[in-house]
């Protein structure tokens, strides 16, 4: 009897858990949107190319043995390239943080080059924290002011007006005021918009549940829910969602219209029909969910080919998120000091000058050196050879 009521008593809890227990496609559209809703979080992306194959009829055509080996090398050094992003997003200061890093690795040889920016949209601001650049300055502008441990700073809004006021015709492009905090917000507001639209409509034998990996169970992850997308479903996503994005950009005035006459040739229907018939697309997503209903990780693969497979190009996608509601950021103006970007064009353009003036000097030299072996008639601007001279 003790057996069969602790039976009994499992068999309620399963059932109970069952019940409560989403689709997997419902599991993941909460997800999405609970992690939409946060004021803020942390990420980490990284990319890189798996399969990258480009018929050599389909390269430019130019001549000689060392173009086309020039060629090769291009191919083999973006299939030897990865990218990561590191960065932070506070949707309530109006700021985002990221860290780029563009890795080449091959053989025995890595490359790594870093560039951090912090953007702030409520002032239109730009800083860029200690990269390669900061090595240029140090060594090409001793006299600049020192930026090593410092933000350098760039007014947007400014470079804008500057740049519209010189170009009329830019200011119908991109507006002054393109990335402020308002505007950053609906921008966002549609991307999100759109996709939550567009998740729902996949159908639900794209989504099934994967048993949890040693990494899921030591990172907390509770649930991992995999989504397959074929040619049809990825074309169909990424257009759709393009469109709406596309849409409420116009109606909120922050695209022109002939910028929204451009894009929304793309998400016609007749060039997605096209896309479908020449190209194999397929798109694979591993997706963790977090104990909190939010989205842990996303491991995404996308591949696409022509129809006889001629050419090829995969990429491989890894994010995590984290600290959601509570963004932490490393690049801080206020604590580490900031540069201000004009002030290092002033003394760029000084050096400018100076290097001008010392060519000049330079070449006014060359000519009182071979002036000594002839004489130079500057009213006539004719040489005189002191030994063609007939008096």
């Amino acid at each position: 009897m003790q057996h069969y009521m602790i039976g009994i008593l499992i068999l309620t809890i399963c059932m109970g858990g069952c019940a409560r227990t989403l689709p997997p496609s419902e599991e993941l559209t909460q997800a999405v949107t609970k992690s939409f809703a946060a004021t803020g979080f942390n990420y980490t992306s990284k990319s890189r190319i798996t399969d990258l194959n480009v018929p050599r009829k389909d390269l430019p055509k130019m001549p000689g043995k060392k173009t086309n080996l020039a060629l090769d090398k291009g191919l083999e050094v973006l299939d030897s390239l990865s990218v990561t992003l590191d960065g932070a997003v506070d949707t309530t200061a109006k700021r985002s943080q990221v860290l780029y890093a563009l890795r080449y690795e091959r053989d025995n040889l890595e490359i790594s080059v870093k560039l951090p920016i912090l953007m702030d949209y409520g002032t239109q601001t730009v800083y860029l924290g200690t990269s390669i650049y900061t090595t240029v300055l140090e060594s090409l502008y001793p006299q600049a002011p020192p930026t090593r441990g410092k933000l350098i700073r760039i007014d947007l809004n400014k470079l804008l007006q500057e740049g519209t006021a010189k170009k009329p015709e830019l200011a119908k492009v991109v507006g002054s005021n393109l990335l402020n905090g308002k505007n950053i917000d609906l921008i966002n507001n549609a991307i999100k918009a759109a996709v939550l639209k567009e998740l729902p409509k996949l159908k639900e034998d794209c989504f099934r549940d994967q048993p949890l990996s040693d990494k899921d169970r030591q990172a907390g992850v509770i649930r991992r829910i995999r989504v397959d997308l074929g040619r049809s479903e990825s074309v169909s996503l990424a257009l759709g969602a393009m469109e709406s994005v596309v849409e409420a950009l116009y109606q909120q005035q922050i695209i022109p219209e002939q910028v929204y006459t451009v894009l929304l040739t793309l998400t016609d229907p007749k060039f997605a029909e096209e896309a479908k018939e020449k190209l194999s697309i397929n798109a694979t997503f591993h997706v963790g969910i977090a104990p909190s209903g939010q989205v842990a990780y996303v491991e995404g693969q996308y591949d696409m080919a022509d129809r006889q497979e001629q050419f090829r190009v995969g990429v491989e996608t890894v994010s995590t998120f984290s600290n959601y509601g509570a963004p932490r950021f490393t690049l801080l103006p206020e604590q580490s000091g900031v540069v201000d970007f004009t002030e290092l064009l002033k003394v760029i353009a000084v050096s400018a000058q100076e290097k001008k003036a010392d060519v000049d000097a330079s070449n006014a030299e060359e000519i009182d050196e071979t002036s000594k072996d002839g004489t130079l008639d500057t009213k006539g601007d004719v040489w005189l050879q002191r030994a063609d001279v007939a008096l």
